[in-house]
């Protein structure tokens, strides 16, 4: 079966709008350069893992529960836990003062277009921690502090 390519070549269409919106949320060249990098990342992980033709797999294939344990296609954890844990792409998101970067829900726009760009299925599950993440940052109370901290290292999916 030949690979699937993005014949284009295109980058998202929220990387057009992230600098304009990056300078007007007052960020510095340094954190937008850092996300720039992050999204080049995040970009050779998914064609490493071969993300596009794979899912067409995985979709075939589905997720599975057995004997009470979630159990996905072959190659999906892998490609998975190299973004939540590897990389730990949430911890973009995690307030400074809990460790994170502090980058903000909009400044998560590229990452999330590049993510369903190559798999929706992927994008669901990766960022499905950053919800809960940012619902218990939110409505902060101490005892959520090691649960964010999870969901922000990737040692948690959701």
């Amino acid at each position: 079966m030949e690979a699937i390519q993005d014949p284009l070549n295109l980058k998202p269409l929220g990387s057009a709008l992230f600098h304009e919106y990056a300078k007007k949320l007052d960020y510095d060249d340094e954190k937008i350069a850092l996300m720039e990098e992050v999204l080049d990342t995040v970009k050779s992980a998914l064609d490493k893992h071969d993300v596009r033709q794979q899912s067409i797999n995985w979709d075939r294939i589905g997720v599975k529960l057995k004997d009470g344990k979630v159990v996905f296609p072959p190659g999906f954890t892998d490609a998975l836990n190299e973004l939540i844990k590897e990389n730990q792409i949430a911890n973009l998101f995690l307030p400074e003062d809990l460790g994170g970067m502090g980058y903000t829900n909009i400044m998560s726009g590229p990452l999330i277009q590049l993510l369903a760009e190559y798999d929706f299925s992927l994008k669901i599950t990766a960022l499905s921690g950053m919800g809960i993440m940012n619902l218990l940052i939110r409505y902060y109370r101490d005892e959520f502090i090691k649960p964010i901290k999870k969901l922000g290292n990737g040692d948690a999916i959701g």
